[in-house]
């Protein structure tokens, strides 16, 4: 594992599809810190959306966005996506960024 890519200061791009696809119920995914990935399915296209939710904003994180490590707390990961007008922070365990970030496996 590459786990030199959870540096502070990376960006780090982050497949919430991969992530959502582990376990799901329904159109959503609770991640272990408790956000939660919502999956939108367009009917005109046939495209699917995957978006994560930090309680704050509606969208903190998009699929497939790159991401910036804040830090790293023990198994827990900060993030900050800079994609909005005003950065949001969200959070996933090592495990889930096994699944999640591209390139870590």
């Amino acid at each position: 594992m590459n786990y030199t890519m959870l540096t502070p200061g990376n960006r780090v791009g982050i497949s919430l599809e991969q992530l959502f696809n582990t376990s799901h119920n329904g159109d959503s995914h609770k991640t272990e810190c408790g956000h939660e990935i919502i999956r939108t399915k367009e009917e005109e296209d046939g495209y699917e959306y995957f978006d994560l939710d930090n309680g704050y904003t509606e969208y903190a994180c998009c699929d497939g966005e790159e991401c910036l490590v804040k830090s790293v707390d023990g198994s827990v990961v900060t993030f900050v996506s800079d994609s909005q007008d005003e950065p949001q922070e969200f959070k996933l365990t090592v495990r889930e960024c096994e699944t999640a970030i591209f390139g870590l496996k």
